[in-house]
């Protein structure tokens, strides 16, 4: 069953989430999405979850889905950045926590998301029972610190609500371009044909973000990244990657592999899976039922060790 809720931020902003339950939950996932889409688009992963028998709590972020009423699409708000949006999915967690204190805890996030997920484990000092990390990248600290400073200097100049029209193409412009013959601007995103055309229909996908999201994006990635940022993720926490190998932000896997890395000199368990062919929505790929049950999986084992 799911129902539609909102919750007040910490600022007091109302967050919109979409909720999915069932009888007696055995745990709780929280799925935070990634940019330019919304937690609505994760319906059919989050419906296998409640079968499993976990509620699911996915917010629309700030400037994304219906959220995006508080402000407008592509931009987090005036007084807000990155960390009001981790500070609104922690409250998401203790709001889920309150309703089902018992059980495993689950945090997973997709490409932006998965930054966000890191982030609020890091920044709360969340020790969840899995996180679980889709889609995402490994940007080197010059890099997202360049980009920081270019989306700082922009947003001086034209405003916190200038148009990113050309950091968009920067960014986002190279990724359709290691695709073979595509025949969308977004064919990057999943070899199935039917989800591309469903992204591109859709009217809270696909939008084009204020040049200080931009910046608040960068400057997330650069904390986040670091690694005594890292070192605040309580150890015991198993993190599970899961990734296309064509998928532009993971360059057949060295992002993933390297992260993976990362996270296992510092002590956690890791579990990689890539998957040949795959592009940048494992989720939403024409492999999906088997990405699901290899996540599914991993969450049964998570249960049976926490039980």
């Amino acid at each position: 069953m799911s129902a539609t809720i909102t919750i007040p931020s910490k600022d007091s902003t109302p967050i919109t989430v979409h909720r999915w339950t069932c009888n007696a939950p055995k745990g709780v996932v929280i799925i935070c999405h990634g940019m330019m889409e919304h937690a609505k688009r994760y319906d059919r992963i989050a419906t296998r979850l409640t079968e499993e028998g976990y509620a699911v709590f996915a917010p629309d972020h700030r400037g994304h889905g219906e959220t995006s009423k508080q402000t407008q699409l592509g931009y987090f708000g005036d007084d807000a950045n990155w960390f009001t949006v981790v500070d609104d999915i922690y409250s998401v967690i203790q709001h889920a926590r309150d309703q089902y204190p018992q059980g495993p805890l689950i945090i997973m996030g997709h490409s932006m998301g998965s930054f966000l997920a890191q982030s609020v484990c890091a920044r709360h000092q969340i020790s969840c029972d899995a996180l679980i990390l889709s889609g995402t990248g490994y940007e080197p600290f010059v890099s997202t610190l360049f980009g920081k400073g270019v989306a700082g200097l922009l947003t001086l100049l034209l405003g916190k609500k200038g148009p990113g029209a050309a950091l968009h193409k920067i960014v986002f412009g190279p990724y359709n371009k290691r695709i073979k013959s595509p025949t969308t601007f977004v064919d990057w995103l999943s070899r199935d044909s039917n989800e591309v055309a469903k992204y591109i229909a859709d009217p809270l996908c696909g939008q084009v973000c204020k040049i200080s999201f931009f910046y608040h994006l960068f400057s997330g990635i650069n904390w986040v990244y670091r690694r005594r940022t890292l070192k605040r993720i309580p150890v015991q926490v198993p993190v599970y990657f899961m990734s296309g190998l064509e998928d532009p932000l993971n360059k057949k896997g060295k992002h993933i592999t390297a992260l993976a890395k990362t996270y296992a000199s510092l002590g956690h368990a890791t579990t990689v899976k890539l998957y040949k062919g795959a592009r940048h929505e494992v989720l939403n790929e024409t492999n999906r039922d088997e990405v699901e049950n290899d996540l599914l999986e991993f969450l049964r084992f998570i249960y049976n060790s926490a039980s």
